[in-house]
C-alpha cells in the first residue's frame, strides 16, 4: 500500500456495490438490477487517468511521479531514473 494514496491501490467499482457484490444506492439499500454510479469511481478516474494532473501510469496508478525541485540546492541531487 502507498500511504500517499487515498485509494491504497484499490480501484473503486464503477457502480455502488455491497460486500456481497449486490447493487446498492448511496444509503446502502439494495436496488436489484438498478446500477447506481459510484461517485468515488469518477473521483478516481479524474485524479489518476483523465484529470490534468494524473500521472499517466496505467499499471499502478498509485506509484509516485518525480517532482523536480523548484529551487535546486547545493549538493542535493535527484535522478530521473533511480537505481
Amino acid at each position: 500500500m502507498y500511504s500517499h494514496s487515498s485509494y491504497f491501490r484499490e480501484i473503486p467499482y464503477k457502480f455502488l456495490k455491497d460486500s456481497y457484490g449486490r447493487n446498492i444506492d448511496k444509503n446502502g439499500n439494495l436496488t436489484g438490477n438498478i446500477e447506481v454510479n459510484n461517485p468515488y469511481y469518477k473521483d478516481f478516474r479524474d485524479k489518476w487517468f483523465e484529470g490534468p494532473n494524473h500521472n499517466k501510469n496505467d499499471t499502478n496508478p498509485s506509484i509516485p511521479v518525480l517532482v523536480r525541485p523548484t529551487k535546486p540546492q547545493e549538493g542535493v541531487h535527484y535522478h530521473e531514473t533511480p537505481h
